[in-house]
């Protein structure tokens, strides 16, 4: 069994990864951990400097990740990508073929809700397998 974990290096998405894992990790599964850092549209110096830092600040939060996954005797793989979240999930998916993907659900305000649109809404309409959408706390 493949499962891939959605993260985006918040203690939130941490926590719900440990629940998770401990959900399935009576099956033995292999884990890929997905991060998607997004992309800055202006690409100046300054915009890509940031970027970059963001960059390593989630990488090292994966690879903390990462290790707690493989404390639990877990194989884990990690994807970092920069881009659409959305699009860079899809593509994830399609190139590690899991038998499940795991994200979790952020709460929105009433403004972001209007505003931003939904990472979980958008899988559960093209991913093409099976989601588990958790909530976090």
């Amino acid at each position: 069994m493949r499962i891939m974990y959605c993260h985006d290096g918040t203690e939130g998405a941490q926590q719900s990864l440990e629940r998770a894992i401990n959900i399935f990790k009576c099956d033995k599964p292999d884990v890929v951990l997905v991060c998607v850092a997004e992309d800055v549209l202006d690409a100046s110096l300054e915009d890509e400097t940031i970027t970059e830092e963001y960059q390593a600040e989630q990488g090292a939060i994966m690879r903390k990740a990462a290790e707690w996954v493989a404390g639990n005797g877990l194989e884990v793989d990690v994807l970092l990508a920069t881009g659409d979240p959305r699009k860079m999930i899809l593509e994830a998916i399609g190139k590690k073929s899991p038998d499940i993907v795991i994200i979790a659900r952020k709460e929105k305000s009433a403004m972001e809700g209007v505003f931003k649109k939904s990472l979980s809404a958008y899988l559960v309409k093209n991913a093409g397998c099976h989601l588990f959408i958790m909530g976090t706390s």
